[in-house]
């Protein structure tokens, strides 16, 4: 009895344990639905293996015999949930240590600049690069400024020996009306932003165009207050969102599970 209650409060703590990690390696990837099958499957197969047991029990075992298979059978099962565990922990590590190696490279790539007019940062497994509204525009204006080039062309020299990278240009306003005949509001304006780096990116700098998306966010979702003229600055930007691509992340915890199994 009492190594069953050990058991049983390990199986509960290994369940608590994997709904966790699960959780955090699906908020890095944006899609938990993908791992849910994934871990679907092997419990599955787990669960597979315990009926195959039982079938072949024999009836005229003992009482203190079918006593000590239950307790093999839950320690089986704890040791299996622990190494799932360990490998989504593992997956993890490795898909950050990939993030800070990439930022380490895009940091390196763009020292010469002007650092007031950049921010580099990981926030949920992502690297976030951001570029000032004075480094790639004159106000109003979907045109990049010739000095813009030579920045996003030391970003996309980077970014093109990572296929295996998803890349999301999105165009961020302050909250002050646009005055244009030809652009309706911000949240149109932070759209075409956004467009025009992804076609300089993809069409000059070889990027791949299937792993660059343009989006724009206007002004809801700003930055900085909008109350103070460096806050608006703040919020006039573009950024470059990188992260994993799902069936990366997905092979990267099959080839764990495979390795752990062997």
């Amino acid at each position: 009895d009492s190594t069953n209650l050990v058991l049983n409060s390990r199986l509960m703590e290994c369940n608590q344990e994997i709904g966790r990690l699960q959780l955090q390696l699906a908020g890095k990837t944006g899609e938990a639905q993908a791992l849910k099958e994934l871990n679907a499957k092997q419990y599955k197969e787990i669960n597979q293996l315990k009926d195959d047991k039982e079938s072949i029990t024999s009836q005229s075992l003992s009482q203190q015999q079918l006593m000590d298979l239950a307790l093999q059978k839950k320690a089986e099962e704890v040791a299996e949930k622990e190494l799932v565990i360990q490998t989504l922990q593992q997956a993890i590590n490795e898909q950050d240590q990939k993030m800070k190696d990439l930022l380490a490279k895009i940091k390196a790539a763009l020292e010469r600049y002007n650092q007031e007019n950049l921010s580099l940062e990981i926030k949920e497994g992502k690297v976030y690069v951001g570029l000032s509204d004075q480094l790639l525009f004159k106000s109003g204006s979907i045109k990049l400024e010739k000095n813009a080039l030579s920045v996003l062309e030391s970003i996309a020299g980077v970014l093109k020996n990572h296929p295996e990278l998803d890349i999301i240009v999105e165009g961020h306003t302050d909250n002050v009306p646009i005055k244009s005949q030809n652009i309706k509001d911000n949240l149109e304006l932070s759209v075409l932003r956004a467009t025009s780096v992804v076609r300089l990116l993809t069409e000059e700098y070889d990027l791949n165009r299937s792993q660059v998306t343009a989006a724009g966010k206007g002004e809801f979702e700003p930055k900085a207050s909008n109350e103070t003229k460096e806050g608006k600055a703040q919020n006039r930007r573009t950024e470059i969102i990188i992260e994993p691509q799902l069936n990366e992340v997905l092979k990267m915890i099959q080839e764990n599970v495979s390795t752990q199994g062997n």
